[in-house]
């Protein structure tokens, strides 16, 4: 098997998430193809390859009992909240309903949900009632989009996640899981799962591939991991060619939808990503699991 994995990519991932537990996923968004797919904590595979049966089960019983699930895929086969990186799927629903990053949305400090007692509130930044679409995004205004995912409604909401790839099982090779958008939320819930709560939830790789849609001018590619598969006498069996999963949005929603998210690096949240002479755009997240 002849993998995409780029090794230096791959060694810059793992070094980065280190000891934390988490996951890092890194696509070429013009492929699909997987260049770093970092699970932690993770374990040592020569320990389930060895020819003495009784060390490999003694192995694999103390993965399944080791602290952090260790075996377990969190990039591809685990699903979490999103928090706040769900707005970008939420941006693209307004856009490809008609919104501009100009639009005024409601930004109130405090945002009663409908039907509901429960107050939502903002982050420092998001002071201007209203405020545009862009500088939403840039702030992570929460009530801004709570009140715009309450305009565009749960159906509008999760067709443009499915667009993305919400409800497809990726990777199926490594047994990877459907991230989802809830089925029937109220009113309240859906304003929850504009600011990624509620039940959404998604696997890194879904959201990496958000972001791949986004820098793909709207196209979203099918990831895959394996690019040729080779014969035992090194003849080519078969070679895997980049293949469309969708069509997220338009190119020019798509295109509005990459200036804001370069926003947010230059001038908001996501400053921290800023690289001197590389266009960097991002969205920041912060979820309860």
């Amino acid at each position: 098997l002849e993998t995409t994995l780029d090794a230096r990519a791959q060694q810059a991932a793992a070094k980065a998430l280190g000891d934390r537990p988490g996951a890092v996923v890194v696509l070429d968004y013009t492929t699909g193809a997987v260049k770093a797919m970092v699970s932690s904590p993770t374990f040592d595979p020569n320990a389930l390859a060895s020819h003495d049966l009784s060390a490999t089960q003694d192995a694999w019983t103390k993965l399944n009992a080791a602290e952090g699930t260790p075996l377990t895929n969190r990039a591809v086969r685990e699903i979490y909240p999103p928090g706040s990186t769900f707005k970008l799927v939420v941006s693209a629903a307004a856009l490809e309903s008609g919104m501009t990053p100009d639009t005024a949305v409601p930004s109130p400090a405090k945002l009663t949900l409908t039907g509901s007692t429960y107050q939502m509130s903002n982050s420092a930044g998001c002071s201007s009632d209203p405020t545009s679409l862009r500088a939403a995004l840039q702030n992570s205004c929460n009530t801004a989009f709570a009140s715009v995912g309450g305009q565009l409604g749960a159906d509008k909401l999760r067709d443009q996640a499915q667009k993305f790839g919400f409800g497809t099982k990726l990777l199926p090779e490594l047994d990877g899981v459907a991230s989802r958008f809830p089925a029937n939320p109220d009113a309240a819930q859906t304003q929850l799962s504009s600011i990624g709560g509620y039940d959404v939830a998604a696997s890194p790789m879904q959201m990496a591939m958000v972001a791949a849609g986004i820098a793909n001018n709207g196209v979203v590619m099918e990831p895959y991991l394996v690019s040729r598969v080779r014969g035992a006498d090194l003849n080519v069996i078969s070679t895997r060619s980049p293949r469309p999963l969708s069509t997220a949005m338009s190119s020019a929603n798509a295109k509005a939808l990459q200036d804001m998210m370069v926003n947010v690096v230059q001038n908001g949240t996501g400053r921290r990503a800023q690289i001197d002479g590389v266009r960097v755009g991002g969205k920041t997240g912060t979820a309860n699991t």
